[in-house]
């Protein structure tokens, strides 16, 4: 009776806790953006200003907006929708092709089949960023990963 009574309430204190959890997708990672922004400071402003001619560094604004809320919002968006997240990992122990997450949990995957970013297309941050399922040294082929800020419409948002 006791045992029953204690899953009883681990279950109800697990099923409540769902709020407490560490990521949140709105929130955490938008303010990991601008803790990183703040703690590389000197590296941003350095190439905002002599690479960008960027003068007040990560504070210019740029459309209304300041670097560093450009960098927070982007972060938001990579990681919506949810599923797309699974291309952020890369395993440099395996071939390029095989180096994404492969250790999502069966829940996760369920969740996504029916996404844009199901399992069978999950690709590492690597390749997804790049296009590149190899080194360049290894006279590698570009691939279409879905990433649509790859190739020319990046360099578009770039020149902007």
């Amino acid at each position: 009776m006791k045992r029953a009574l204690l899953c009883c309430i681990l279950v109800l204190n697990l099923w409540s806790a769902g709020d407490s959890l560490a990521f949140d997708n709105v929130v955490t990672h938008r303010n990991l953006t601008e803790r990183a922004t703040e703690y590389s400071n000197l590296a941003i402003t350095a190439y905002l200003k002599d690479n960008l001619g960027f003068m007040n560094g990560a504070d210019t604004l740029v459309g209304g907006r300041s670097i560093t809320k450009w960098l927070q919002e982007g972060s938001f968006q990579e990681d919506e929708p949810a599923c797309r997240a699974s291309n952020h990992f890369h395993n440099p122990l395996r071939n390029w092709t095989e180096s994404g997450m492969r250790d999502e949990p069966w829940f996760v995957s369920l969740r996504c089949i029916l996404s844009d970013y199901p399992s069978s297309k999950i690709k590492s941050n690597v390749v997804w960023a790049t296009g590149y399922t190899a080194p360049i040294a290894d006279n590698a082929y570009k691939s279409s990963t879905g990433n649509t800020w790859i190739g020319e419409q990046r360099k578009s948002v770039l020149l902007c």
